[in-house]
């Protein structure tokens, strides 16, 4: 019974379906498309949709006009204080102020001249001693006395020895003059040629004792001749 039933579905459905294979290929074809109709009315505008994201800075516009100048603000607080300034010119001379108050005593004043002589007054009492007097004038020579011993070996023997040298120019020269031997100097000396720019910075004697030493700076821009002289003498 079950495969009788089955079979019989199974020739319904095949049926139906040659059915409608038919009415499709004896149906009327379908009619063209016709031409589009006119524009229709905008429509309302719909939500904004989210910001996207920022583009890039553009290029520097114009500079705008000049704006109005706007209210003063408050005083702002003070600031420190500048250098002092540049001394201005003197102004004219302002009228003479009221006299003031008298001053202290000012100090006492250089004494004056001497006033001519008063007339002479009564002899008073007697004064103490007087202070010993200034030594009189020396009185004659009296007669000579007799010779005195014979005193001690003293310098003989004087001499006076001389030296040149040239000092160059821009330096500092010295030289000196020696006494002759068994003698020792006593002082001494030097000349020079020219005295312009020329600084003698020694003339002495030397440590031993038996020259004369002279020092020159010559500044003068040329050489220039130093004497150098010595005094000399046998001392006992």
């Amino acid at each position: 019974m079950k495969r009788v039933f089955v079979i019989r579905l199974g020739l319904s459905v095949v049926a139906l379906l040659l059915s409608g294979l038919l009415a499709a290929c004896t149906a009327a074809p379908a009619p063209a498309a016709g031409l589009p109709g006119p524009k229709g009315e905008q429509g309302p505008q719909g939500p904004s949709g989210e910001a996207g994201p920022q583009g890039p800075v553009g290029p520097k516009g114009d500079t705008g006009p000049t704006g109005a100048t706007g209210a003063a603000g408050p005083q702002g607080p003070v600031g420190p204080k500048g250098d002092t300034g540049l001394t201005g010119a003197t102004g004219a001379a302002g009228p003479q102020g009221p006299v003031g108050p008298k001053g202290d005593t000012g100090l006492t004043g250089a004494t004056g001249l001497q006033g001519p002589q008063g007339d002479r007054g009564a002899q008073g009492p007697q004064g103490p001693k007087g202070d010993t007097g200034p030594t009189g004038a020396t009185g004659a020579a009296g007669p000579q006395g007799a010779a005195g011993p014979k005193g001690a070996d003293g310098v003989s023997g004087w001499l006076r020895p001389e030296k040149s040298f040239t000092a160059p120019s821009g330096r500092i020269t010295q030289d000196q003059v020696e006494c002759p031997s068994g003698t020792r100097v006593l002082g001494g000396g030097f000349a020079l040629s020219d005295t312009a720019n020329i600084w003698v910075k020694s003339s002495t004697s030397n440590v031993p004792g038996y020259a004369w030493v002279v020092k020159v700076d010559n500044e003068s821009g040329a050489d220039t001749t130093v004497v150098v002289n010595a005094i000399c003498a046998k001392v006992e």
